[in-house]
């Protein structure tokens, strides 16, 4: 136990914005450092309308659309909802879950799993893309990433997350300076934004025995427990760009749709405008409106 604690407490990194050379006045118009967390694209998976009585369906095309609005949707709400704030830097947090399938070591690939490693490139792409928006609109963008680590159950397949994260960052490579990649090579990664400390994991680590006391985090980002996004006291589950994927009970909330978590961390007030962005155009912007419910 204190072997992993140790481990994990080594891979501490920190958001750290500009310091003044003086001492900084209190500053109202500072919004402080968005968070947008990304998981679950599941890029691959596909079924149609009619498995969901015709509330869904997840194919590589809807998968592309859903990620492009979620970059989007995640400028939007930073510009309309928060306007009049400035922001220091921009996090996105990468937490696995990209890619539908894995590879073999032991044997040639399949035609499957050739498939898994076309996919590779099409969600880089989607993620260079979305980096490159942000690099754009913030001074500087940190992107730590932790990817669902291979157990007894997978051996000796391969997961194909880190090698998205290789690839994503490898086509950034040069071209923007203001980007950092912070790549774990565990499932779990500790980062500071002021003086919150994140836990950005992926939910079936199933070596995660440690507390929250013992790794030292004040919110835990949690990925690989979609569709749902919700946020149950000090943990952030992060949504999916699936969405429901079989038929639907009686009632859908609104946190089933396909979506990802965004908030703002302040200095002072901590973390603050908590909430999904949608994958879908449909989605009703207000949280406070009705839940999908199944037609009779």
């Amino acid at each position: 136990m204190k072997a992993k604690v140790t481990a994990l407490a080594r891979e501490l990194r920190a958001v750290r914005p500009p310091v003044p050379q003086v001492r900084r006045r209190k500053d109202t118009s500072l919004g402080g450092v968005p968070v947008l967390m990304l998981s679950d694209w599941r890029w691959g998976a596909a079924f149609p309308f009619e498995d969901t009585a015709g509330v869904n369906e997840y194919n590589e095309d809807v998968a592309k659309e859903r990620a492009q609005r979620v970059f989007q949707s995640a400028f939007e709400v930073l510009k309309d909802n928060l306007a009049g704030h400035h922001y220091e830097a921009f996090v996105c947090a990468l937490g696995g879950g990209f890619i539908e399938g894995s590879v073999s070591l032991l044997k040639a690939f399949n035609a499957a799993e050739l498939q898994a490693v076309e996919r590779v490139g099409a969600v880089a792409n989607e993620l260079a893309d979305g980096i490159t928006q942000l690099s754009r609109e913030f001074p500087e963008v940190y992107v730590p990433c932790v990817a669902r680590q291979a157990t007894a159950h997978d051996a000796p397949a391969v997961l194909l997350d880190k090698l998205v994260y290789d690839v994503t960052r490898d086509l950034l490579e040069g071209t923007l300076d203001n980007v950092t990649f912070d790549i774990s090579t565990s499932s779990d990664m500790l980062f500071k934004v002021y003086d919150t400390t994140f836990l950005l994991s992926h939910a079936d680590n199933p070596q995660r025995t440690a507390t929250r006391e013992e790794v030292g985090y004040d919110r835990l980002m949690l990925a690989g427990r979609g569709p749902r996004f919700k946020s149950v006291d000090e943990t952030i589950v992060n949504g999916s760009l699936i969405g429901p994927r079989c038929w639907p009970d009686d009632r859908l909330l609104r946190e089933d749709m396909p979506c990802q978590a965004l908030w703002v961390t302040h200095p002072e007030k901590g973390v603050g405008y908590l909430q999904p962005v949608f994958g879908d155009a449909l989605m009703p912007d207000s949280m406070e409106l009705a839940p999908i419910v199944r037609a009779a």
